[in-house]
């Protein structure tokens, strides 16, 4: 018997050491869980007591910060009527800013109105040109034109962009101071008339050049074209009546130059100037 005890002893030794690791295994753990519950358990009983603590305080406090609770209460409509005020304010402020640019705008408006009402209206001008000589070549005599009393209108439209109507009239006065020939003789005086040519004529910012067409009765046919600026109530430039019944004969054709100034006519008059002058 004692043989077999102790061959049985060895095979019992390693299956007890195992049970002893499980075990220890088993005690770390469950102090290890014991040790958080107690971690768990004081942070709960820590935050307990601070809530309870602070809940007391409030208790405790809350009859001396009453009066202080409704002071700051009753101040809500008020501050409520502050912030309606500053809106209101802030409303007006827009509003009124808005009105000062309208009237800044409506101002901008009237000045343009002011500015532009200077060039409505009928213009007219007076003037008569130099004697211009022509001719004494190819066999010609030596001949001198003049447009005498040569008036000039314009009227321009309610906007003051364009010019809607325009006409010139002139007494052309020909002349011969030197001919071989007795049988010559110069172009009777006779009245010119011009009518603008508005598919000609060009109204761009403050420049104008108007084209006119011929009187079928002018002797010599001419043609006619203005070229000028406008300022308040001053049209001025040059008027260039040209000759063209003899487009290839040189020796009879010439450019005569008139400058002009036209004034706007006011109630019926007109404005003077040195080369302008109506009665």
């Amino acid at each position: 018997m004692s043989d077999l005890e102790d061959f049985k002893a060895p095979q019992n030794n390693p299956e007890s050491g195992e049970e002893r690791t499980n075990q220890e295994s088993l005690t770390k753990d469950l102090n290890e869980k014991v040790k958080e519950v107690n971690e768990i358990t004081s942070k709960f009983k820590r935050n307990f007591f601070w809530k309870i603590t602070v809940f007391i305080l409030l208790l405790l406090l809350y009859p001396l910060a009453k009066p202080f609770i409704q002071k700051q209460w009753e101040k809500v409509p008020y501050i409520s009527k502050v912030i309606k005020l500053n809106t209101d304010t802030l409303a007006l402020s827009l509003e009124i800013k808005e009105q000062k640019q309208m009237n800044k705008n409506l101002n901008n408006a009237i000045d343009s109105l002011k500015e532009n009402v200077w060039n409505i209206g009928t213009f007219r001008g007076r003037v008569s040109s130099n004697e211009v000589k022509f001719g004494g070549i190819d066999g010609y005599c030596k001949y001198s034109i003049q447009y005498k009393n040569v008036i000039m209108t314009a009227k321009v439209d309610i906007f003051g962009d364009s010019i809607y109507n325009s006409s010139i009239t002139a007494l052309a006065y020909e002349r011969i101071f030197d001919c071989q020939s007795n049988d010559t003789t110069p172009i009777p005086l006779n009245e010119h008339r011009y009518t603008m040519d508005t598919l000609s004529s060009i109204f761009k910012n403050d420049s104008l050049i108007i084209s006119y067409k011929p009187d079928i009765l002018n002797k010599p046919q001419c043609s006619c074209i203005f070229r000028g600026i406008i300022k308040g109530n001053l049209i001025s430039g040059t008027l260039k009546i040209r000759r063209i019944d003899y487009p290839k004969t040189p020796a009879l054709t010439y450019e005569v130059p008139c400058e002009i100034n036209l004034m706007r006519l006011r109630y019926g008059f007109s404005y003077s100037s040195s080369n302008n002058d109506f009665p």
